[in-house]
């Protein structure tokens, strides 16, 4: 990679140090603004086949799992039958966020797609 970016003008250099990708740039200019892509997938068009590269950021939140007690406390109910109380602990999972896309035909980049937030 560091070839890559060494052979560049100054002015793309910047842009791709600065995470900006431009229509027209080659997989490994993406890669140097970028990174390693998360997914690879393949779209057959009418205009040809096109390599598609997806990147996801993952933020934490907090899911309340069905019925999950979180103290080992019980009691009994009316009927002489062990109950647990009703509180519960939320469990913390990973859920993934749409950076961006990037479509390439021909060894360069036809398409950028990034969600505005």
């Amino acid at each position: 990679m560091p070839e890559v970016v060494g052979a560049l003008p100054e002015a793309d250099r910047e842009r791709l140090m600065a995470g900006r990708i431009a229509i027209g740039d080659t997989p490994e200019m993406v890669r140097v603004a970028w990174g390693r892509p998360d997914r690879r997938s393949r779209i057959l068009r009418a205009e040809g086949e096109s390599e598609v590269w997806t990147w996801f950021d993952y933020r934490s939140e907090f899911v309340y799992p069905a019925w999950r007690p979180v103290s080992p406390a019980w009691r009994y109910d009316r009927r002489g039958r062990r109950v647990f109380p009703e509180i519960y602990e939320p469990e913390r999972v990973l859920v993934p966020v749409l950076r961006g896309t990037v479509e390439f035909r021909d060894g360069e980049v036809v398409a950028v797609e990034q969600p505005v937030r």
